[in-house]
Formats: structure tokens, sequence, C-alpha cells
């Protein structure tokens, strides 16, 4: 398939203490690894993790298994997502759309990405909701993935860039794509969901 993906990992994680993408998802694979797996089974190869040079101590001392995904260092984190973006998009060149999934989101459901994929060719960006909630990965069109690459302030807000483009909403049947894991509580509540088998 001739799409990316670009994980987000470069946030200092402040509210967690601790990296959100090393949490334990199942059977002792980090979310960062469950995201990468999961969309290498849907035969997407091309993935990018950007993250800021702390938590690449945090991936080698957690021998966290990138496969042959490409890590890039975000070397000014605090300038936010969209520098984030900006920073992981320089790797691709000639792909039909990329995804950008969020590291404290440790899903990437082969359905979800299924629908983001058939509904791109017509739109700039795909989004999923769940019960009238925007959630994750979205998908963005190659339209935007150029004119970002030539976008001068970095600082911008990355939503404020997509309200020029037009957006397709797919209604998806997870309530997985409004996941996300900030504090050691949500993780706790995480655990205990997968214990019970409600996160499967």
């Amino acid at each position: 398939m001739n799409y990316g993906v670009i994980i987000l990992a470069a946030g200092k994680s402040e509210r967690m203490g601790y990296p959100k993408f090393t949490n334990i998802y199942d059977n002792n694979i980090s979310f960062l690894e469950n995201i990468i797996f999961s969309y290498k089974k849907l035969g997407i190869n091309k993935i990018v993790v950007v993250i800021n040079s702390e938590n690449k101590k945090y991936i080698e001392k957690n021998n966290i298994n990138l496969g042959d995904s490409k890590l890039i260092i975000n070397k000014y984190p605090e300038k936010g997502r969209f520098y984030s973006i900006i920073t992981g998009l320089k790797y691709f060149s000639d792909e039909k759309a990329i995804f950008l999934h969020n590291s404290d989101n440790p899903f990437a459901e082969k359905d979800v990405l299924e629908k983001l994929i058939e509904n791109i060719s017509n739109k700039n960006f795909v989004v999923p909701y769940y019960n009238q909630k925007g959630g994750h990965p979205i998908l963005i069109s190659k339209k935007i993935v150029d004119e970002i690459k030539i976008e001068k302030d970095e600082s911008k807000n990355f939503k404020e860039v997509l309200k020029k483009f037009s957006k397709k909403i797919i209604v998806v049947n997870s309530n997985k794509i409004l996941l996300n894991i900030n504090t050691p509580e949500d993780y706790i509540i995480f655990r205990k969901n997968i214990s019970d088998g409600n996160n499967k």
C-alpha cells in the first residue's frame, strides 16, 4: 500500500510522568509496538515515529521493537504538534496519503483504517467519528502533505491549518478511536478493561 504513517510521540507526557507510548498494551508489547504492528498487518510499511531526544532513551531502555520504522527526533518539541507533523513529513515523498496517529491511543483497527482509505480519494482529509465525536487516526491527502511541506510558519495550530481543506466524516462502530491515555488513572482503567476483555 502506498500510504504512510506518522506516529506522534514527541510530547513530554507530564501528566503521565513517563512516555505514554511505553505503556504495556497486552502480551508484553507497548502501545507504540502495537500501533506499528497494526499498520504493518494492513500492508503499510512506511512508518515514521516522531519523538523527542529524552523519549529516545526510553525506547532504548525498554527494548521497544520498532522493526524497520524510521525514528525521527523532534529537536524542538516545545513548538507543538504541527512542528512534529512537519518533521515527520520530511521523510515522505509520493505517498497517496498519510495517517497521523497519536501515541496515547494504542489502537489502529483494520476496519477503521480501511474505511479511511476508501474515502480519501475525493476529500483532503478523513476523520473517523463515533457517537458524533471525532477521533483518531486521521488520514491526510497528498495535497495537504505538499502544502504543509512548504509552510513557513512552524508554530501554527494544526486544527487551524486543516480548516481550509475539505473534510470527510466517516462514522465507525468503534469507540476506541476516542481513547486517550494521558494519566496514570486513565491507564489503570485501560488495563482493567483489557483484563475484562473490553478493549479487544
